[in-house]
């Protein structure tokens, strides 16, 4: 048998051992990594979702004030037709009466 150092493509056994702690330290490295970049995007995802949940809020809160805005003019305006139904029946009622006194005035000549 040859040895190692005669030739270059045999590896005694402190080399393998250098080697495989090498690829130990690179594999232990390479998951810390590993953690770490699936940690920042599990915490990236939390937050975009925590802004997006915000954002719908406004949203949400925004169509609220617009459907009571809605509803209050709905409501003036309603109130508006009533004052002039009101006013309209008034002089409606005016009218008959005066229609009434008339006819009356007109039966007795």
């Amino acid at each position: 048998m040859t040895s190692a150092s005669e030739n270059p493509q045999v590896f005694d056994v402190q080399q393998l051992e250098f080697y495989q702690r090498k690829a130990a330290r690179r594999t232990f490295w390479s998951r810390v990594v590993l953690l770490v970049v699936i940690f920042g995007m599990m915490t990236t995802n939390a937050t975009l979702t925590q802004r997006n949940y915000e954002a719908m809020l406004i949203n949400v809160n925004q169509a609220r004030l617009g459907q009571m805005q809605l509803h209050e003019a709905t409501l003036q305006k309603l109130d508006e037709i009533d004052q002039r139904l009101g006013a309209l029946e008034a002089t409606v009622q005016r009218l008959e009466t005066t229609q009434i006194r008339h006819q009356a005035m007109i039966a007795t000549r």
